[in-house]
């Protein structure tokens, strides 16, 4: 493995020649003077390249010397001291136009491990090249820092490595503070790039190969144009009160050549147009706060592709769209998606698998929710999806798979689903939970708990699996010949709070439970309707508990029963007795029509589960009466004909 130079850190206030140990102030007025004359260059002069010779920055040797004024067609090269312990540095101070063609700090060297580094430090100037070069040669290591300054050209940072067996690939380092600019592109293949409430037009770490793993860290806290990362590492957002929200039109990350480290990280405070996250990583920091205010065209604002990781831990994101089709987790966290006029719909989407930390809380709130892949809800995680309907067709997954175990929770404003709706914990809403025919909901091996309206009246499956228990807490209706599915007879129960209704006004038939205990609680309401003597609604399970609830009896059409008809509305396996346990509270028939004479009859409803229809009891006095009168009247008969015989 190649020798890798040390890395310099970053001036934080420019280096002055007054501050730097055996620099006289004469000399501080000689290089500021030198450095003048570059503006006043003939435009029309040939290139040439001028440099240090070397040696430490003292009173006899300033280590600049172009024997005549400089130009800006000059290639200026700031070589670094000769051994391992010199510093070279030039500073720039309060001049107006500094120009050269090009500028290249820390130049190539032979004597490696080379140590010494060289600086180019610009307090209160503006530096006009049409190139900066930092540390860019082999062996160098330089840094480049401004301060109430503008440099108008690119500048690139860190080099390549011509020979990794025996080079050392060069290393840069560039502060960029106190309201200073870089017009122009900083280009950084091994390096870092410190921004401090300047601003640079755009920034990129994707050109380069290398042989072994380069290292490229960003700190980003000003305003910038484009930033296209591969960096290790690159931090955006401003954590000190004392510096402004940075302004960043688009920040495109790729993956990070070191999977050691996190790729981008958001961090503090941010206003960015769009976020493209093509591979790698992004983590959204705790305490960070990230405004996404539009991307190019109809284009998404967060845009997760796969295989990228994309993490929210204990941060507030907002914009127009977020979509994530990799591998995404989130804890503690706000995602806000909302409408801006005459654009494309605010919409979350998970196309790929998203999961939600245990024993955190987060939100989603927009007015398009929607799930295509998976989302799984650790145990004791809950998710708040809010503002609109979740649309599911993939998978969720919610808290975890033991009986007694943690469980999580899904709070929605109305869910639509056509996926699959799993686990153990709750779905919770005050609005409804629509099941499409397509859909799936299962209680694993603990308690699932629908804790809002369940419309299943187009079908799907409904189930549970050994030991597994599902409760509806609100209102339930079901598909007519519906089975919830369930895994053995001892362990599955099925239990409702409210009312429960099964098919429609105009279709009837069964809800079965396999061989589950279906149990009606309290405060439950079963609704049963009538359309004939084999038309109506019923349930068949492995056994019934009815906990003092209440039954609902009513006819549909024009259906009238008749005295001597029966219907078996709780059923029992063949062959069985003694399932039906408890009784209701109330039963109500009012809107059940009866023929005249007729009534119900509720003698065997907890012992065959049988509603019989029967002549009232008025009806069965007469009845009696009048068998008496013509018996009477045979009576008579035959006794007068015997007198005549």
């Amino acid at each position: 493995m190649s020798t890798k130079t040390a890395r310099p850190q970053p001036l934080r206030r420019p280096i002055t020649v007054a501050g730097t140990a055996g620099v006289t102030a004469a000399v501080t007025a000689a290089i500021t003077a030198m450095l003048a004359m570059l503006a006043a260059a003939p435009a029309s002069a040939a290139t040439n390249t001028f440099g240090c010779p070397g040696g430490n920055w003292n009173s006899s040797n300033v280590c600049f010397s172009l024997g005549r004024p400089a130009m800006a067609s000059d290639d200026l090269v700031i070589y670094g001291g000769p051994t391992n312990t010199a510093l070279l540095l030039m500073n720039v101070v309060g001049i107006s136009n500094a120009a050269a063609n090009s500028i290249t700090i820390g130049g190539p060297r032979t004597d490696a491990p080379f140590m010494a580094t060289a600086m180019l430090a610009a307090a209160g100037s503006t530096i006009n090249a049409g190139t900066v070069n930092v540390g860019t040669s082999v062996n160098a290591n330089a840094n480049l820092t401004l301060s109430f300054s503008t440099l108008n050209g690119n500048v690139n940072v860190g080099g390549l490595d011509p020979n990794p067996t025996t080079g050392v690939r060069g290393y840069g380092s560039v502060s960029v503070q106190d309201n200073s600019r870089i017009n122009g592109n900083v280009n950084v293949l091994n390096g870092q790039l410190d921004l401090y409430g300047g601003s640079i037009s755009s920034i990129n770490t994707l050109n380069g190969t290398f042989t072994d793993q380069p290292s490229v860290v960003l700190n980003i806290a000003g305003n910038v144009g484009q930033i296209r990362s591969n960096a290790t590492q690159t931090n955006i957002g401003a954590t000190q009160a004392a510096l402004a929200t940075p302004v960043i039109t688009q920040v495109q990350g790729f993956g990070s050549n070191n999977s050691a480290y996190s790729g981008l990280n958001f961090v503090g405070r941010s206003t960015i147009g769009w976020i493209s996250l093509q591979s790698g990583s992004a983590t959204f920091r705790p305490g960070s706060n990230v405004n996404l205010t539009g991307g190019p065209g109809s284009a998404d604002w967060l845009d997760a592709s796969t295989p990228s990781t994309v993490t929210f831990d204990g941060t507030q994101v907002s914009g127009r769209r977020i979509d994530l089709y990799g591998t995404s987790r989130i804890g503690g966290s706000v995602l806000t998606v909302s409408n801006v006029p005459g654009v494309q719909a605010a919409s979350f989407v998970n196309y790929g698998a998203l999961t939600v930390s245990a024993n955190t809380s987060s939100t989603i709130t927009g007015p398009t929710l929607v799930n295509t892949g998976t989302i799984t809800l650790e145990p004791s995680a809950v998710l708040s999806m809010r503002g609109g309907t979740v649309q599911n067709s993939g998978t969720i997954q919610i808290g975890g798979m033991l009986p007694g175990g943690a469980v999580g929770e899904l709070k929605h404003d109305g869910l639509n689903n056509s996926g699959s709706l799993r686990g153990s914990g709750t779905f919770s809403s005050s609005a409804t939970l629509t099941q499409q025919a397509t859909g799936f909901v299962f209680a694993e091996s603990g308690d699932l708990v629908i804790e809002s309206r369940f419309d299943g009246r187009a079908g799907g499956t409904v189930g549970s699996g050994a030991q597994g228990r599902l409760f509806f807490y609100d209102d339930a209706s079901f598909k007519a010949g519906q089975t919830i599915t369930t895994a053995n007879t001892s362990g599955p129960l099925v239990a409702f709070s409210d009312r429960v209704d099964i098919g429609s006004a105009t279709e009837r038939g069964g809800l079965g439970f396999m061989l589950a205990r279906a149990a009606f609680q309290p405060s439950s309401n079963l609704v049963l309707d009538f359309a004939g003597v084999t038309d109506h609604d019923f349930l068949a399970a492995g056994s019934f508990s009815f906990e003092d609830g209440a039954l609902t009896l009513s006819t549909a059409g024009s259906f009238t029963a008749q005295a001597g008809s029966s219907f078996n509305v709780f059923r029992t396996p063949i062959g069985t007795t003694g399932r039906i346990f408890g009784t209701f509270s109330s039963i109500n028939s009012a809107g059940f029509n009866l023929a005249p004479g007729a009534t119900l009859n509720f003698s065997s409803l907890y012992s065959t589960g049988t509603v019989a229809v029967v002549p009232e009891p008025a009806t069965w006095l007469s009845l009696a009466a009048g068998l008496l009168l013509i018996g009477a009247r045979l009576q008579r008969r035959r006794a007068v004909a015997a007198v005549k015989n």
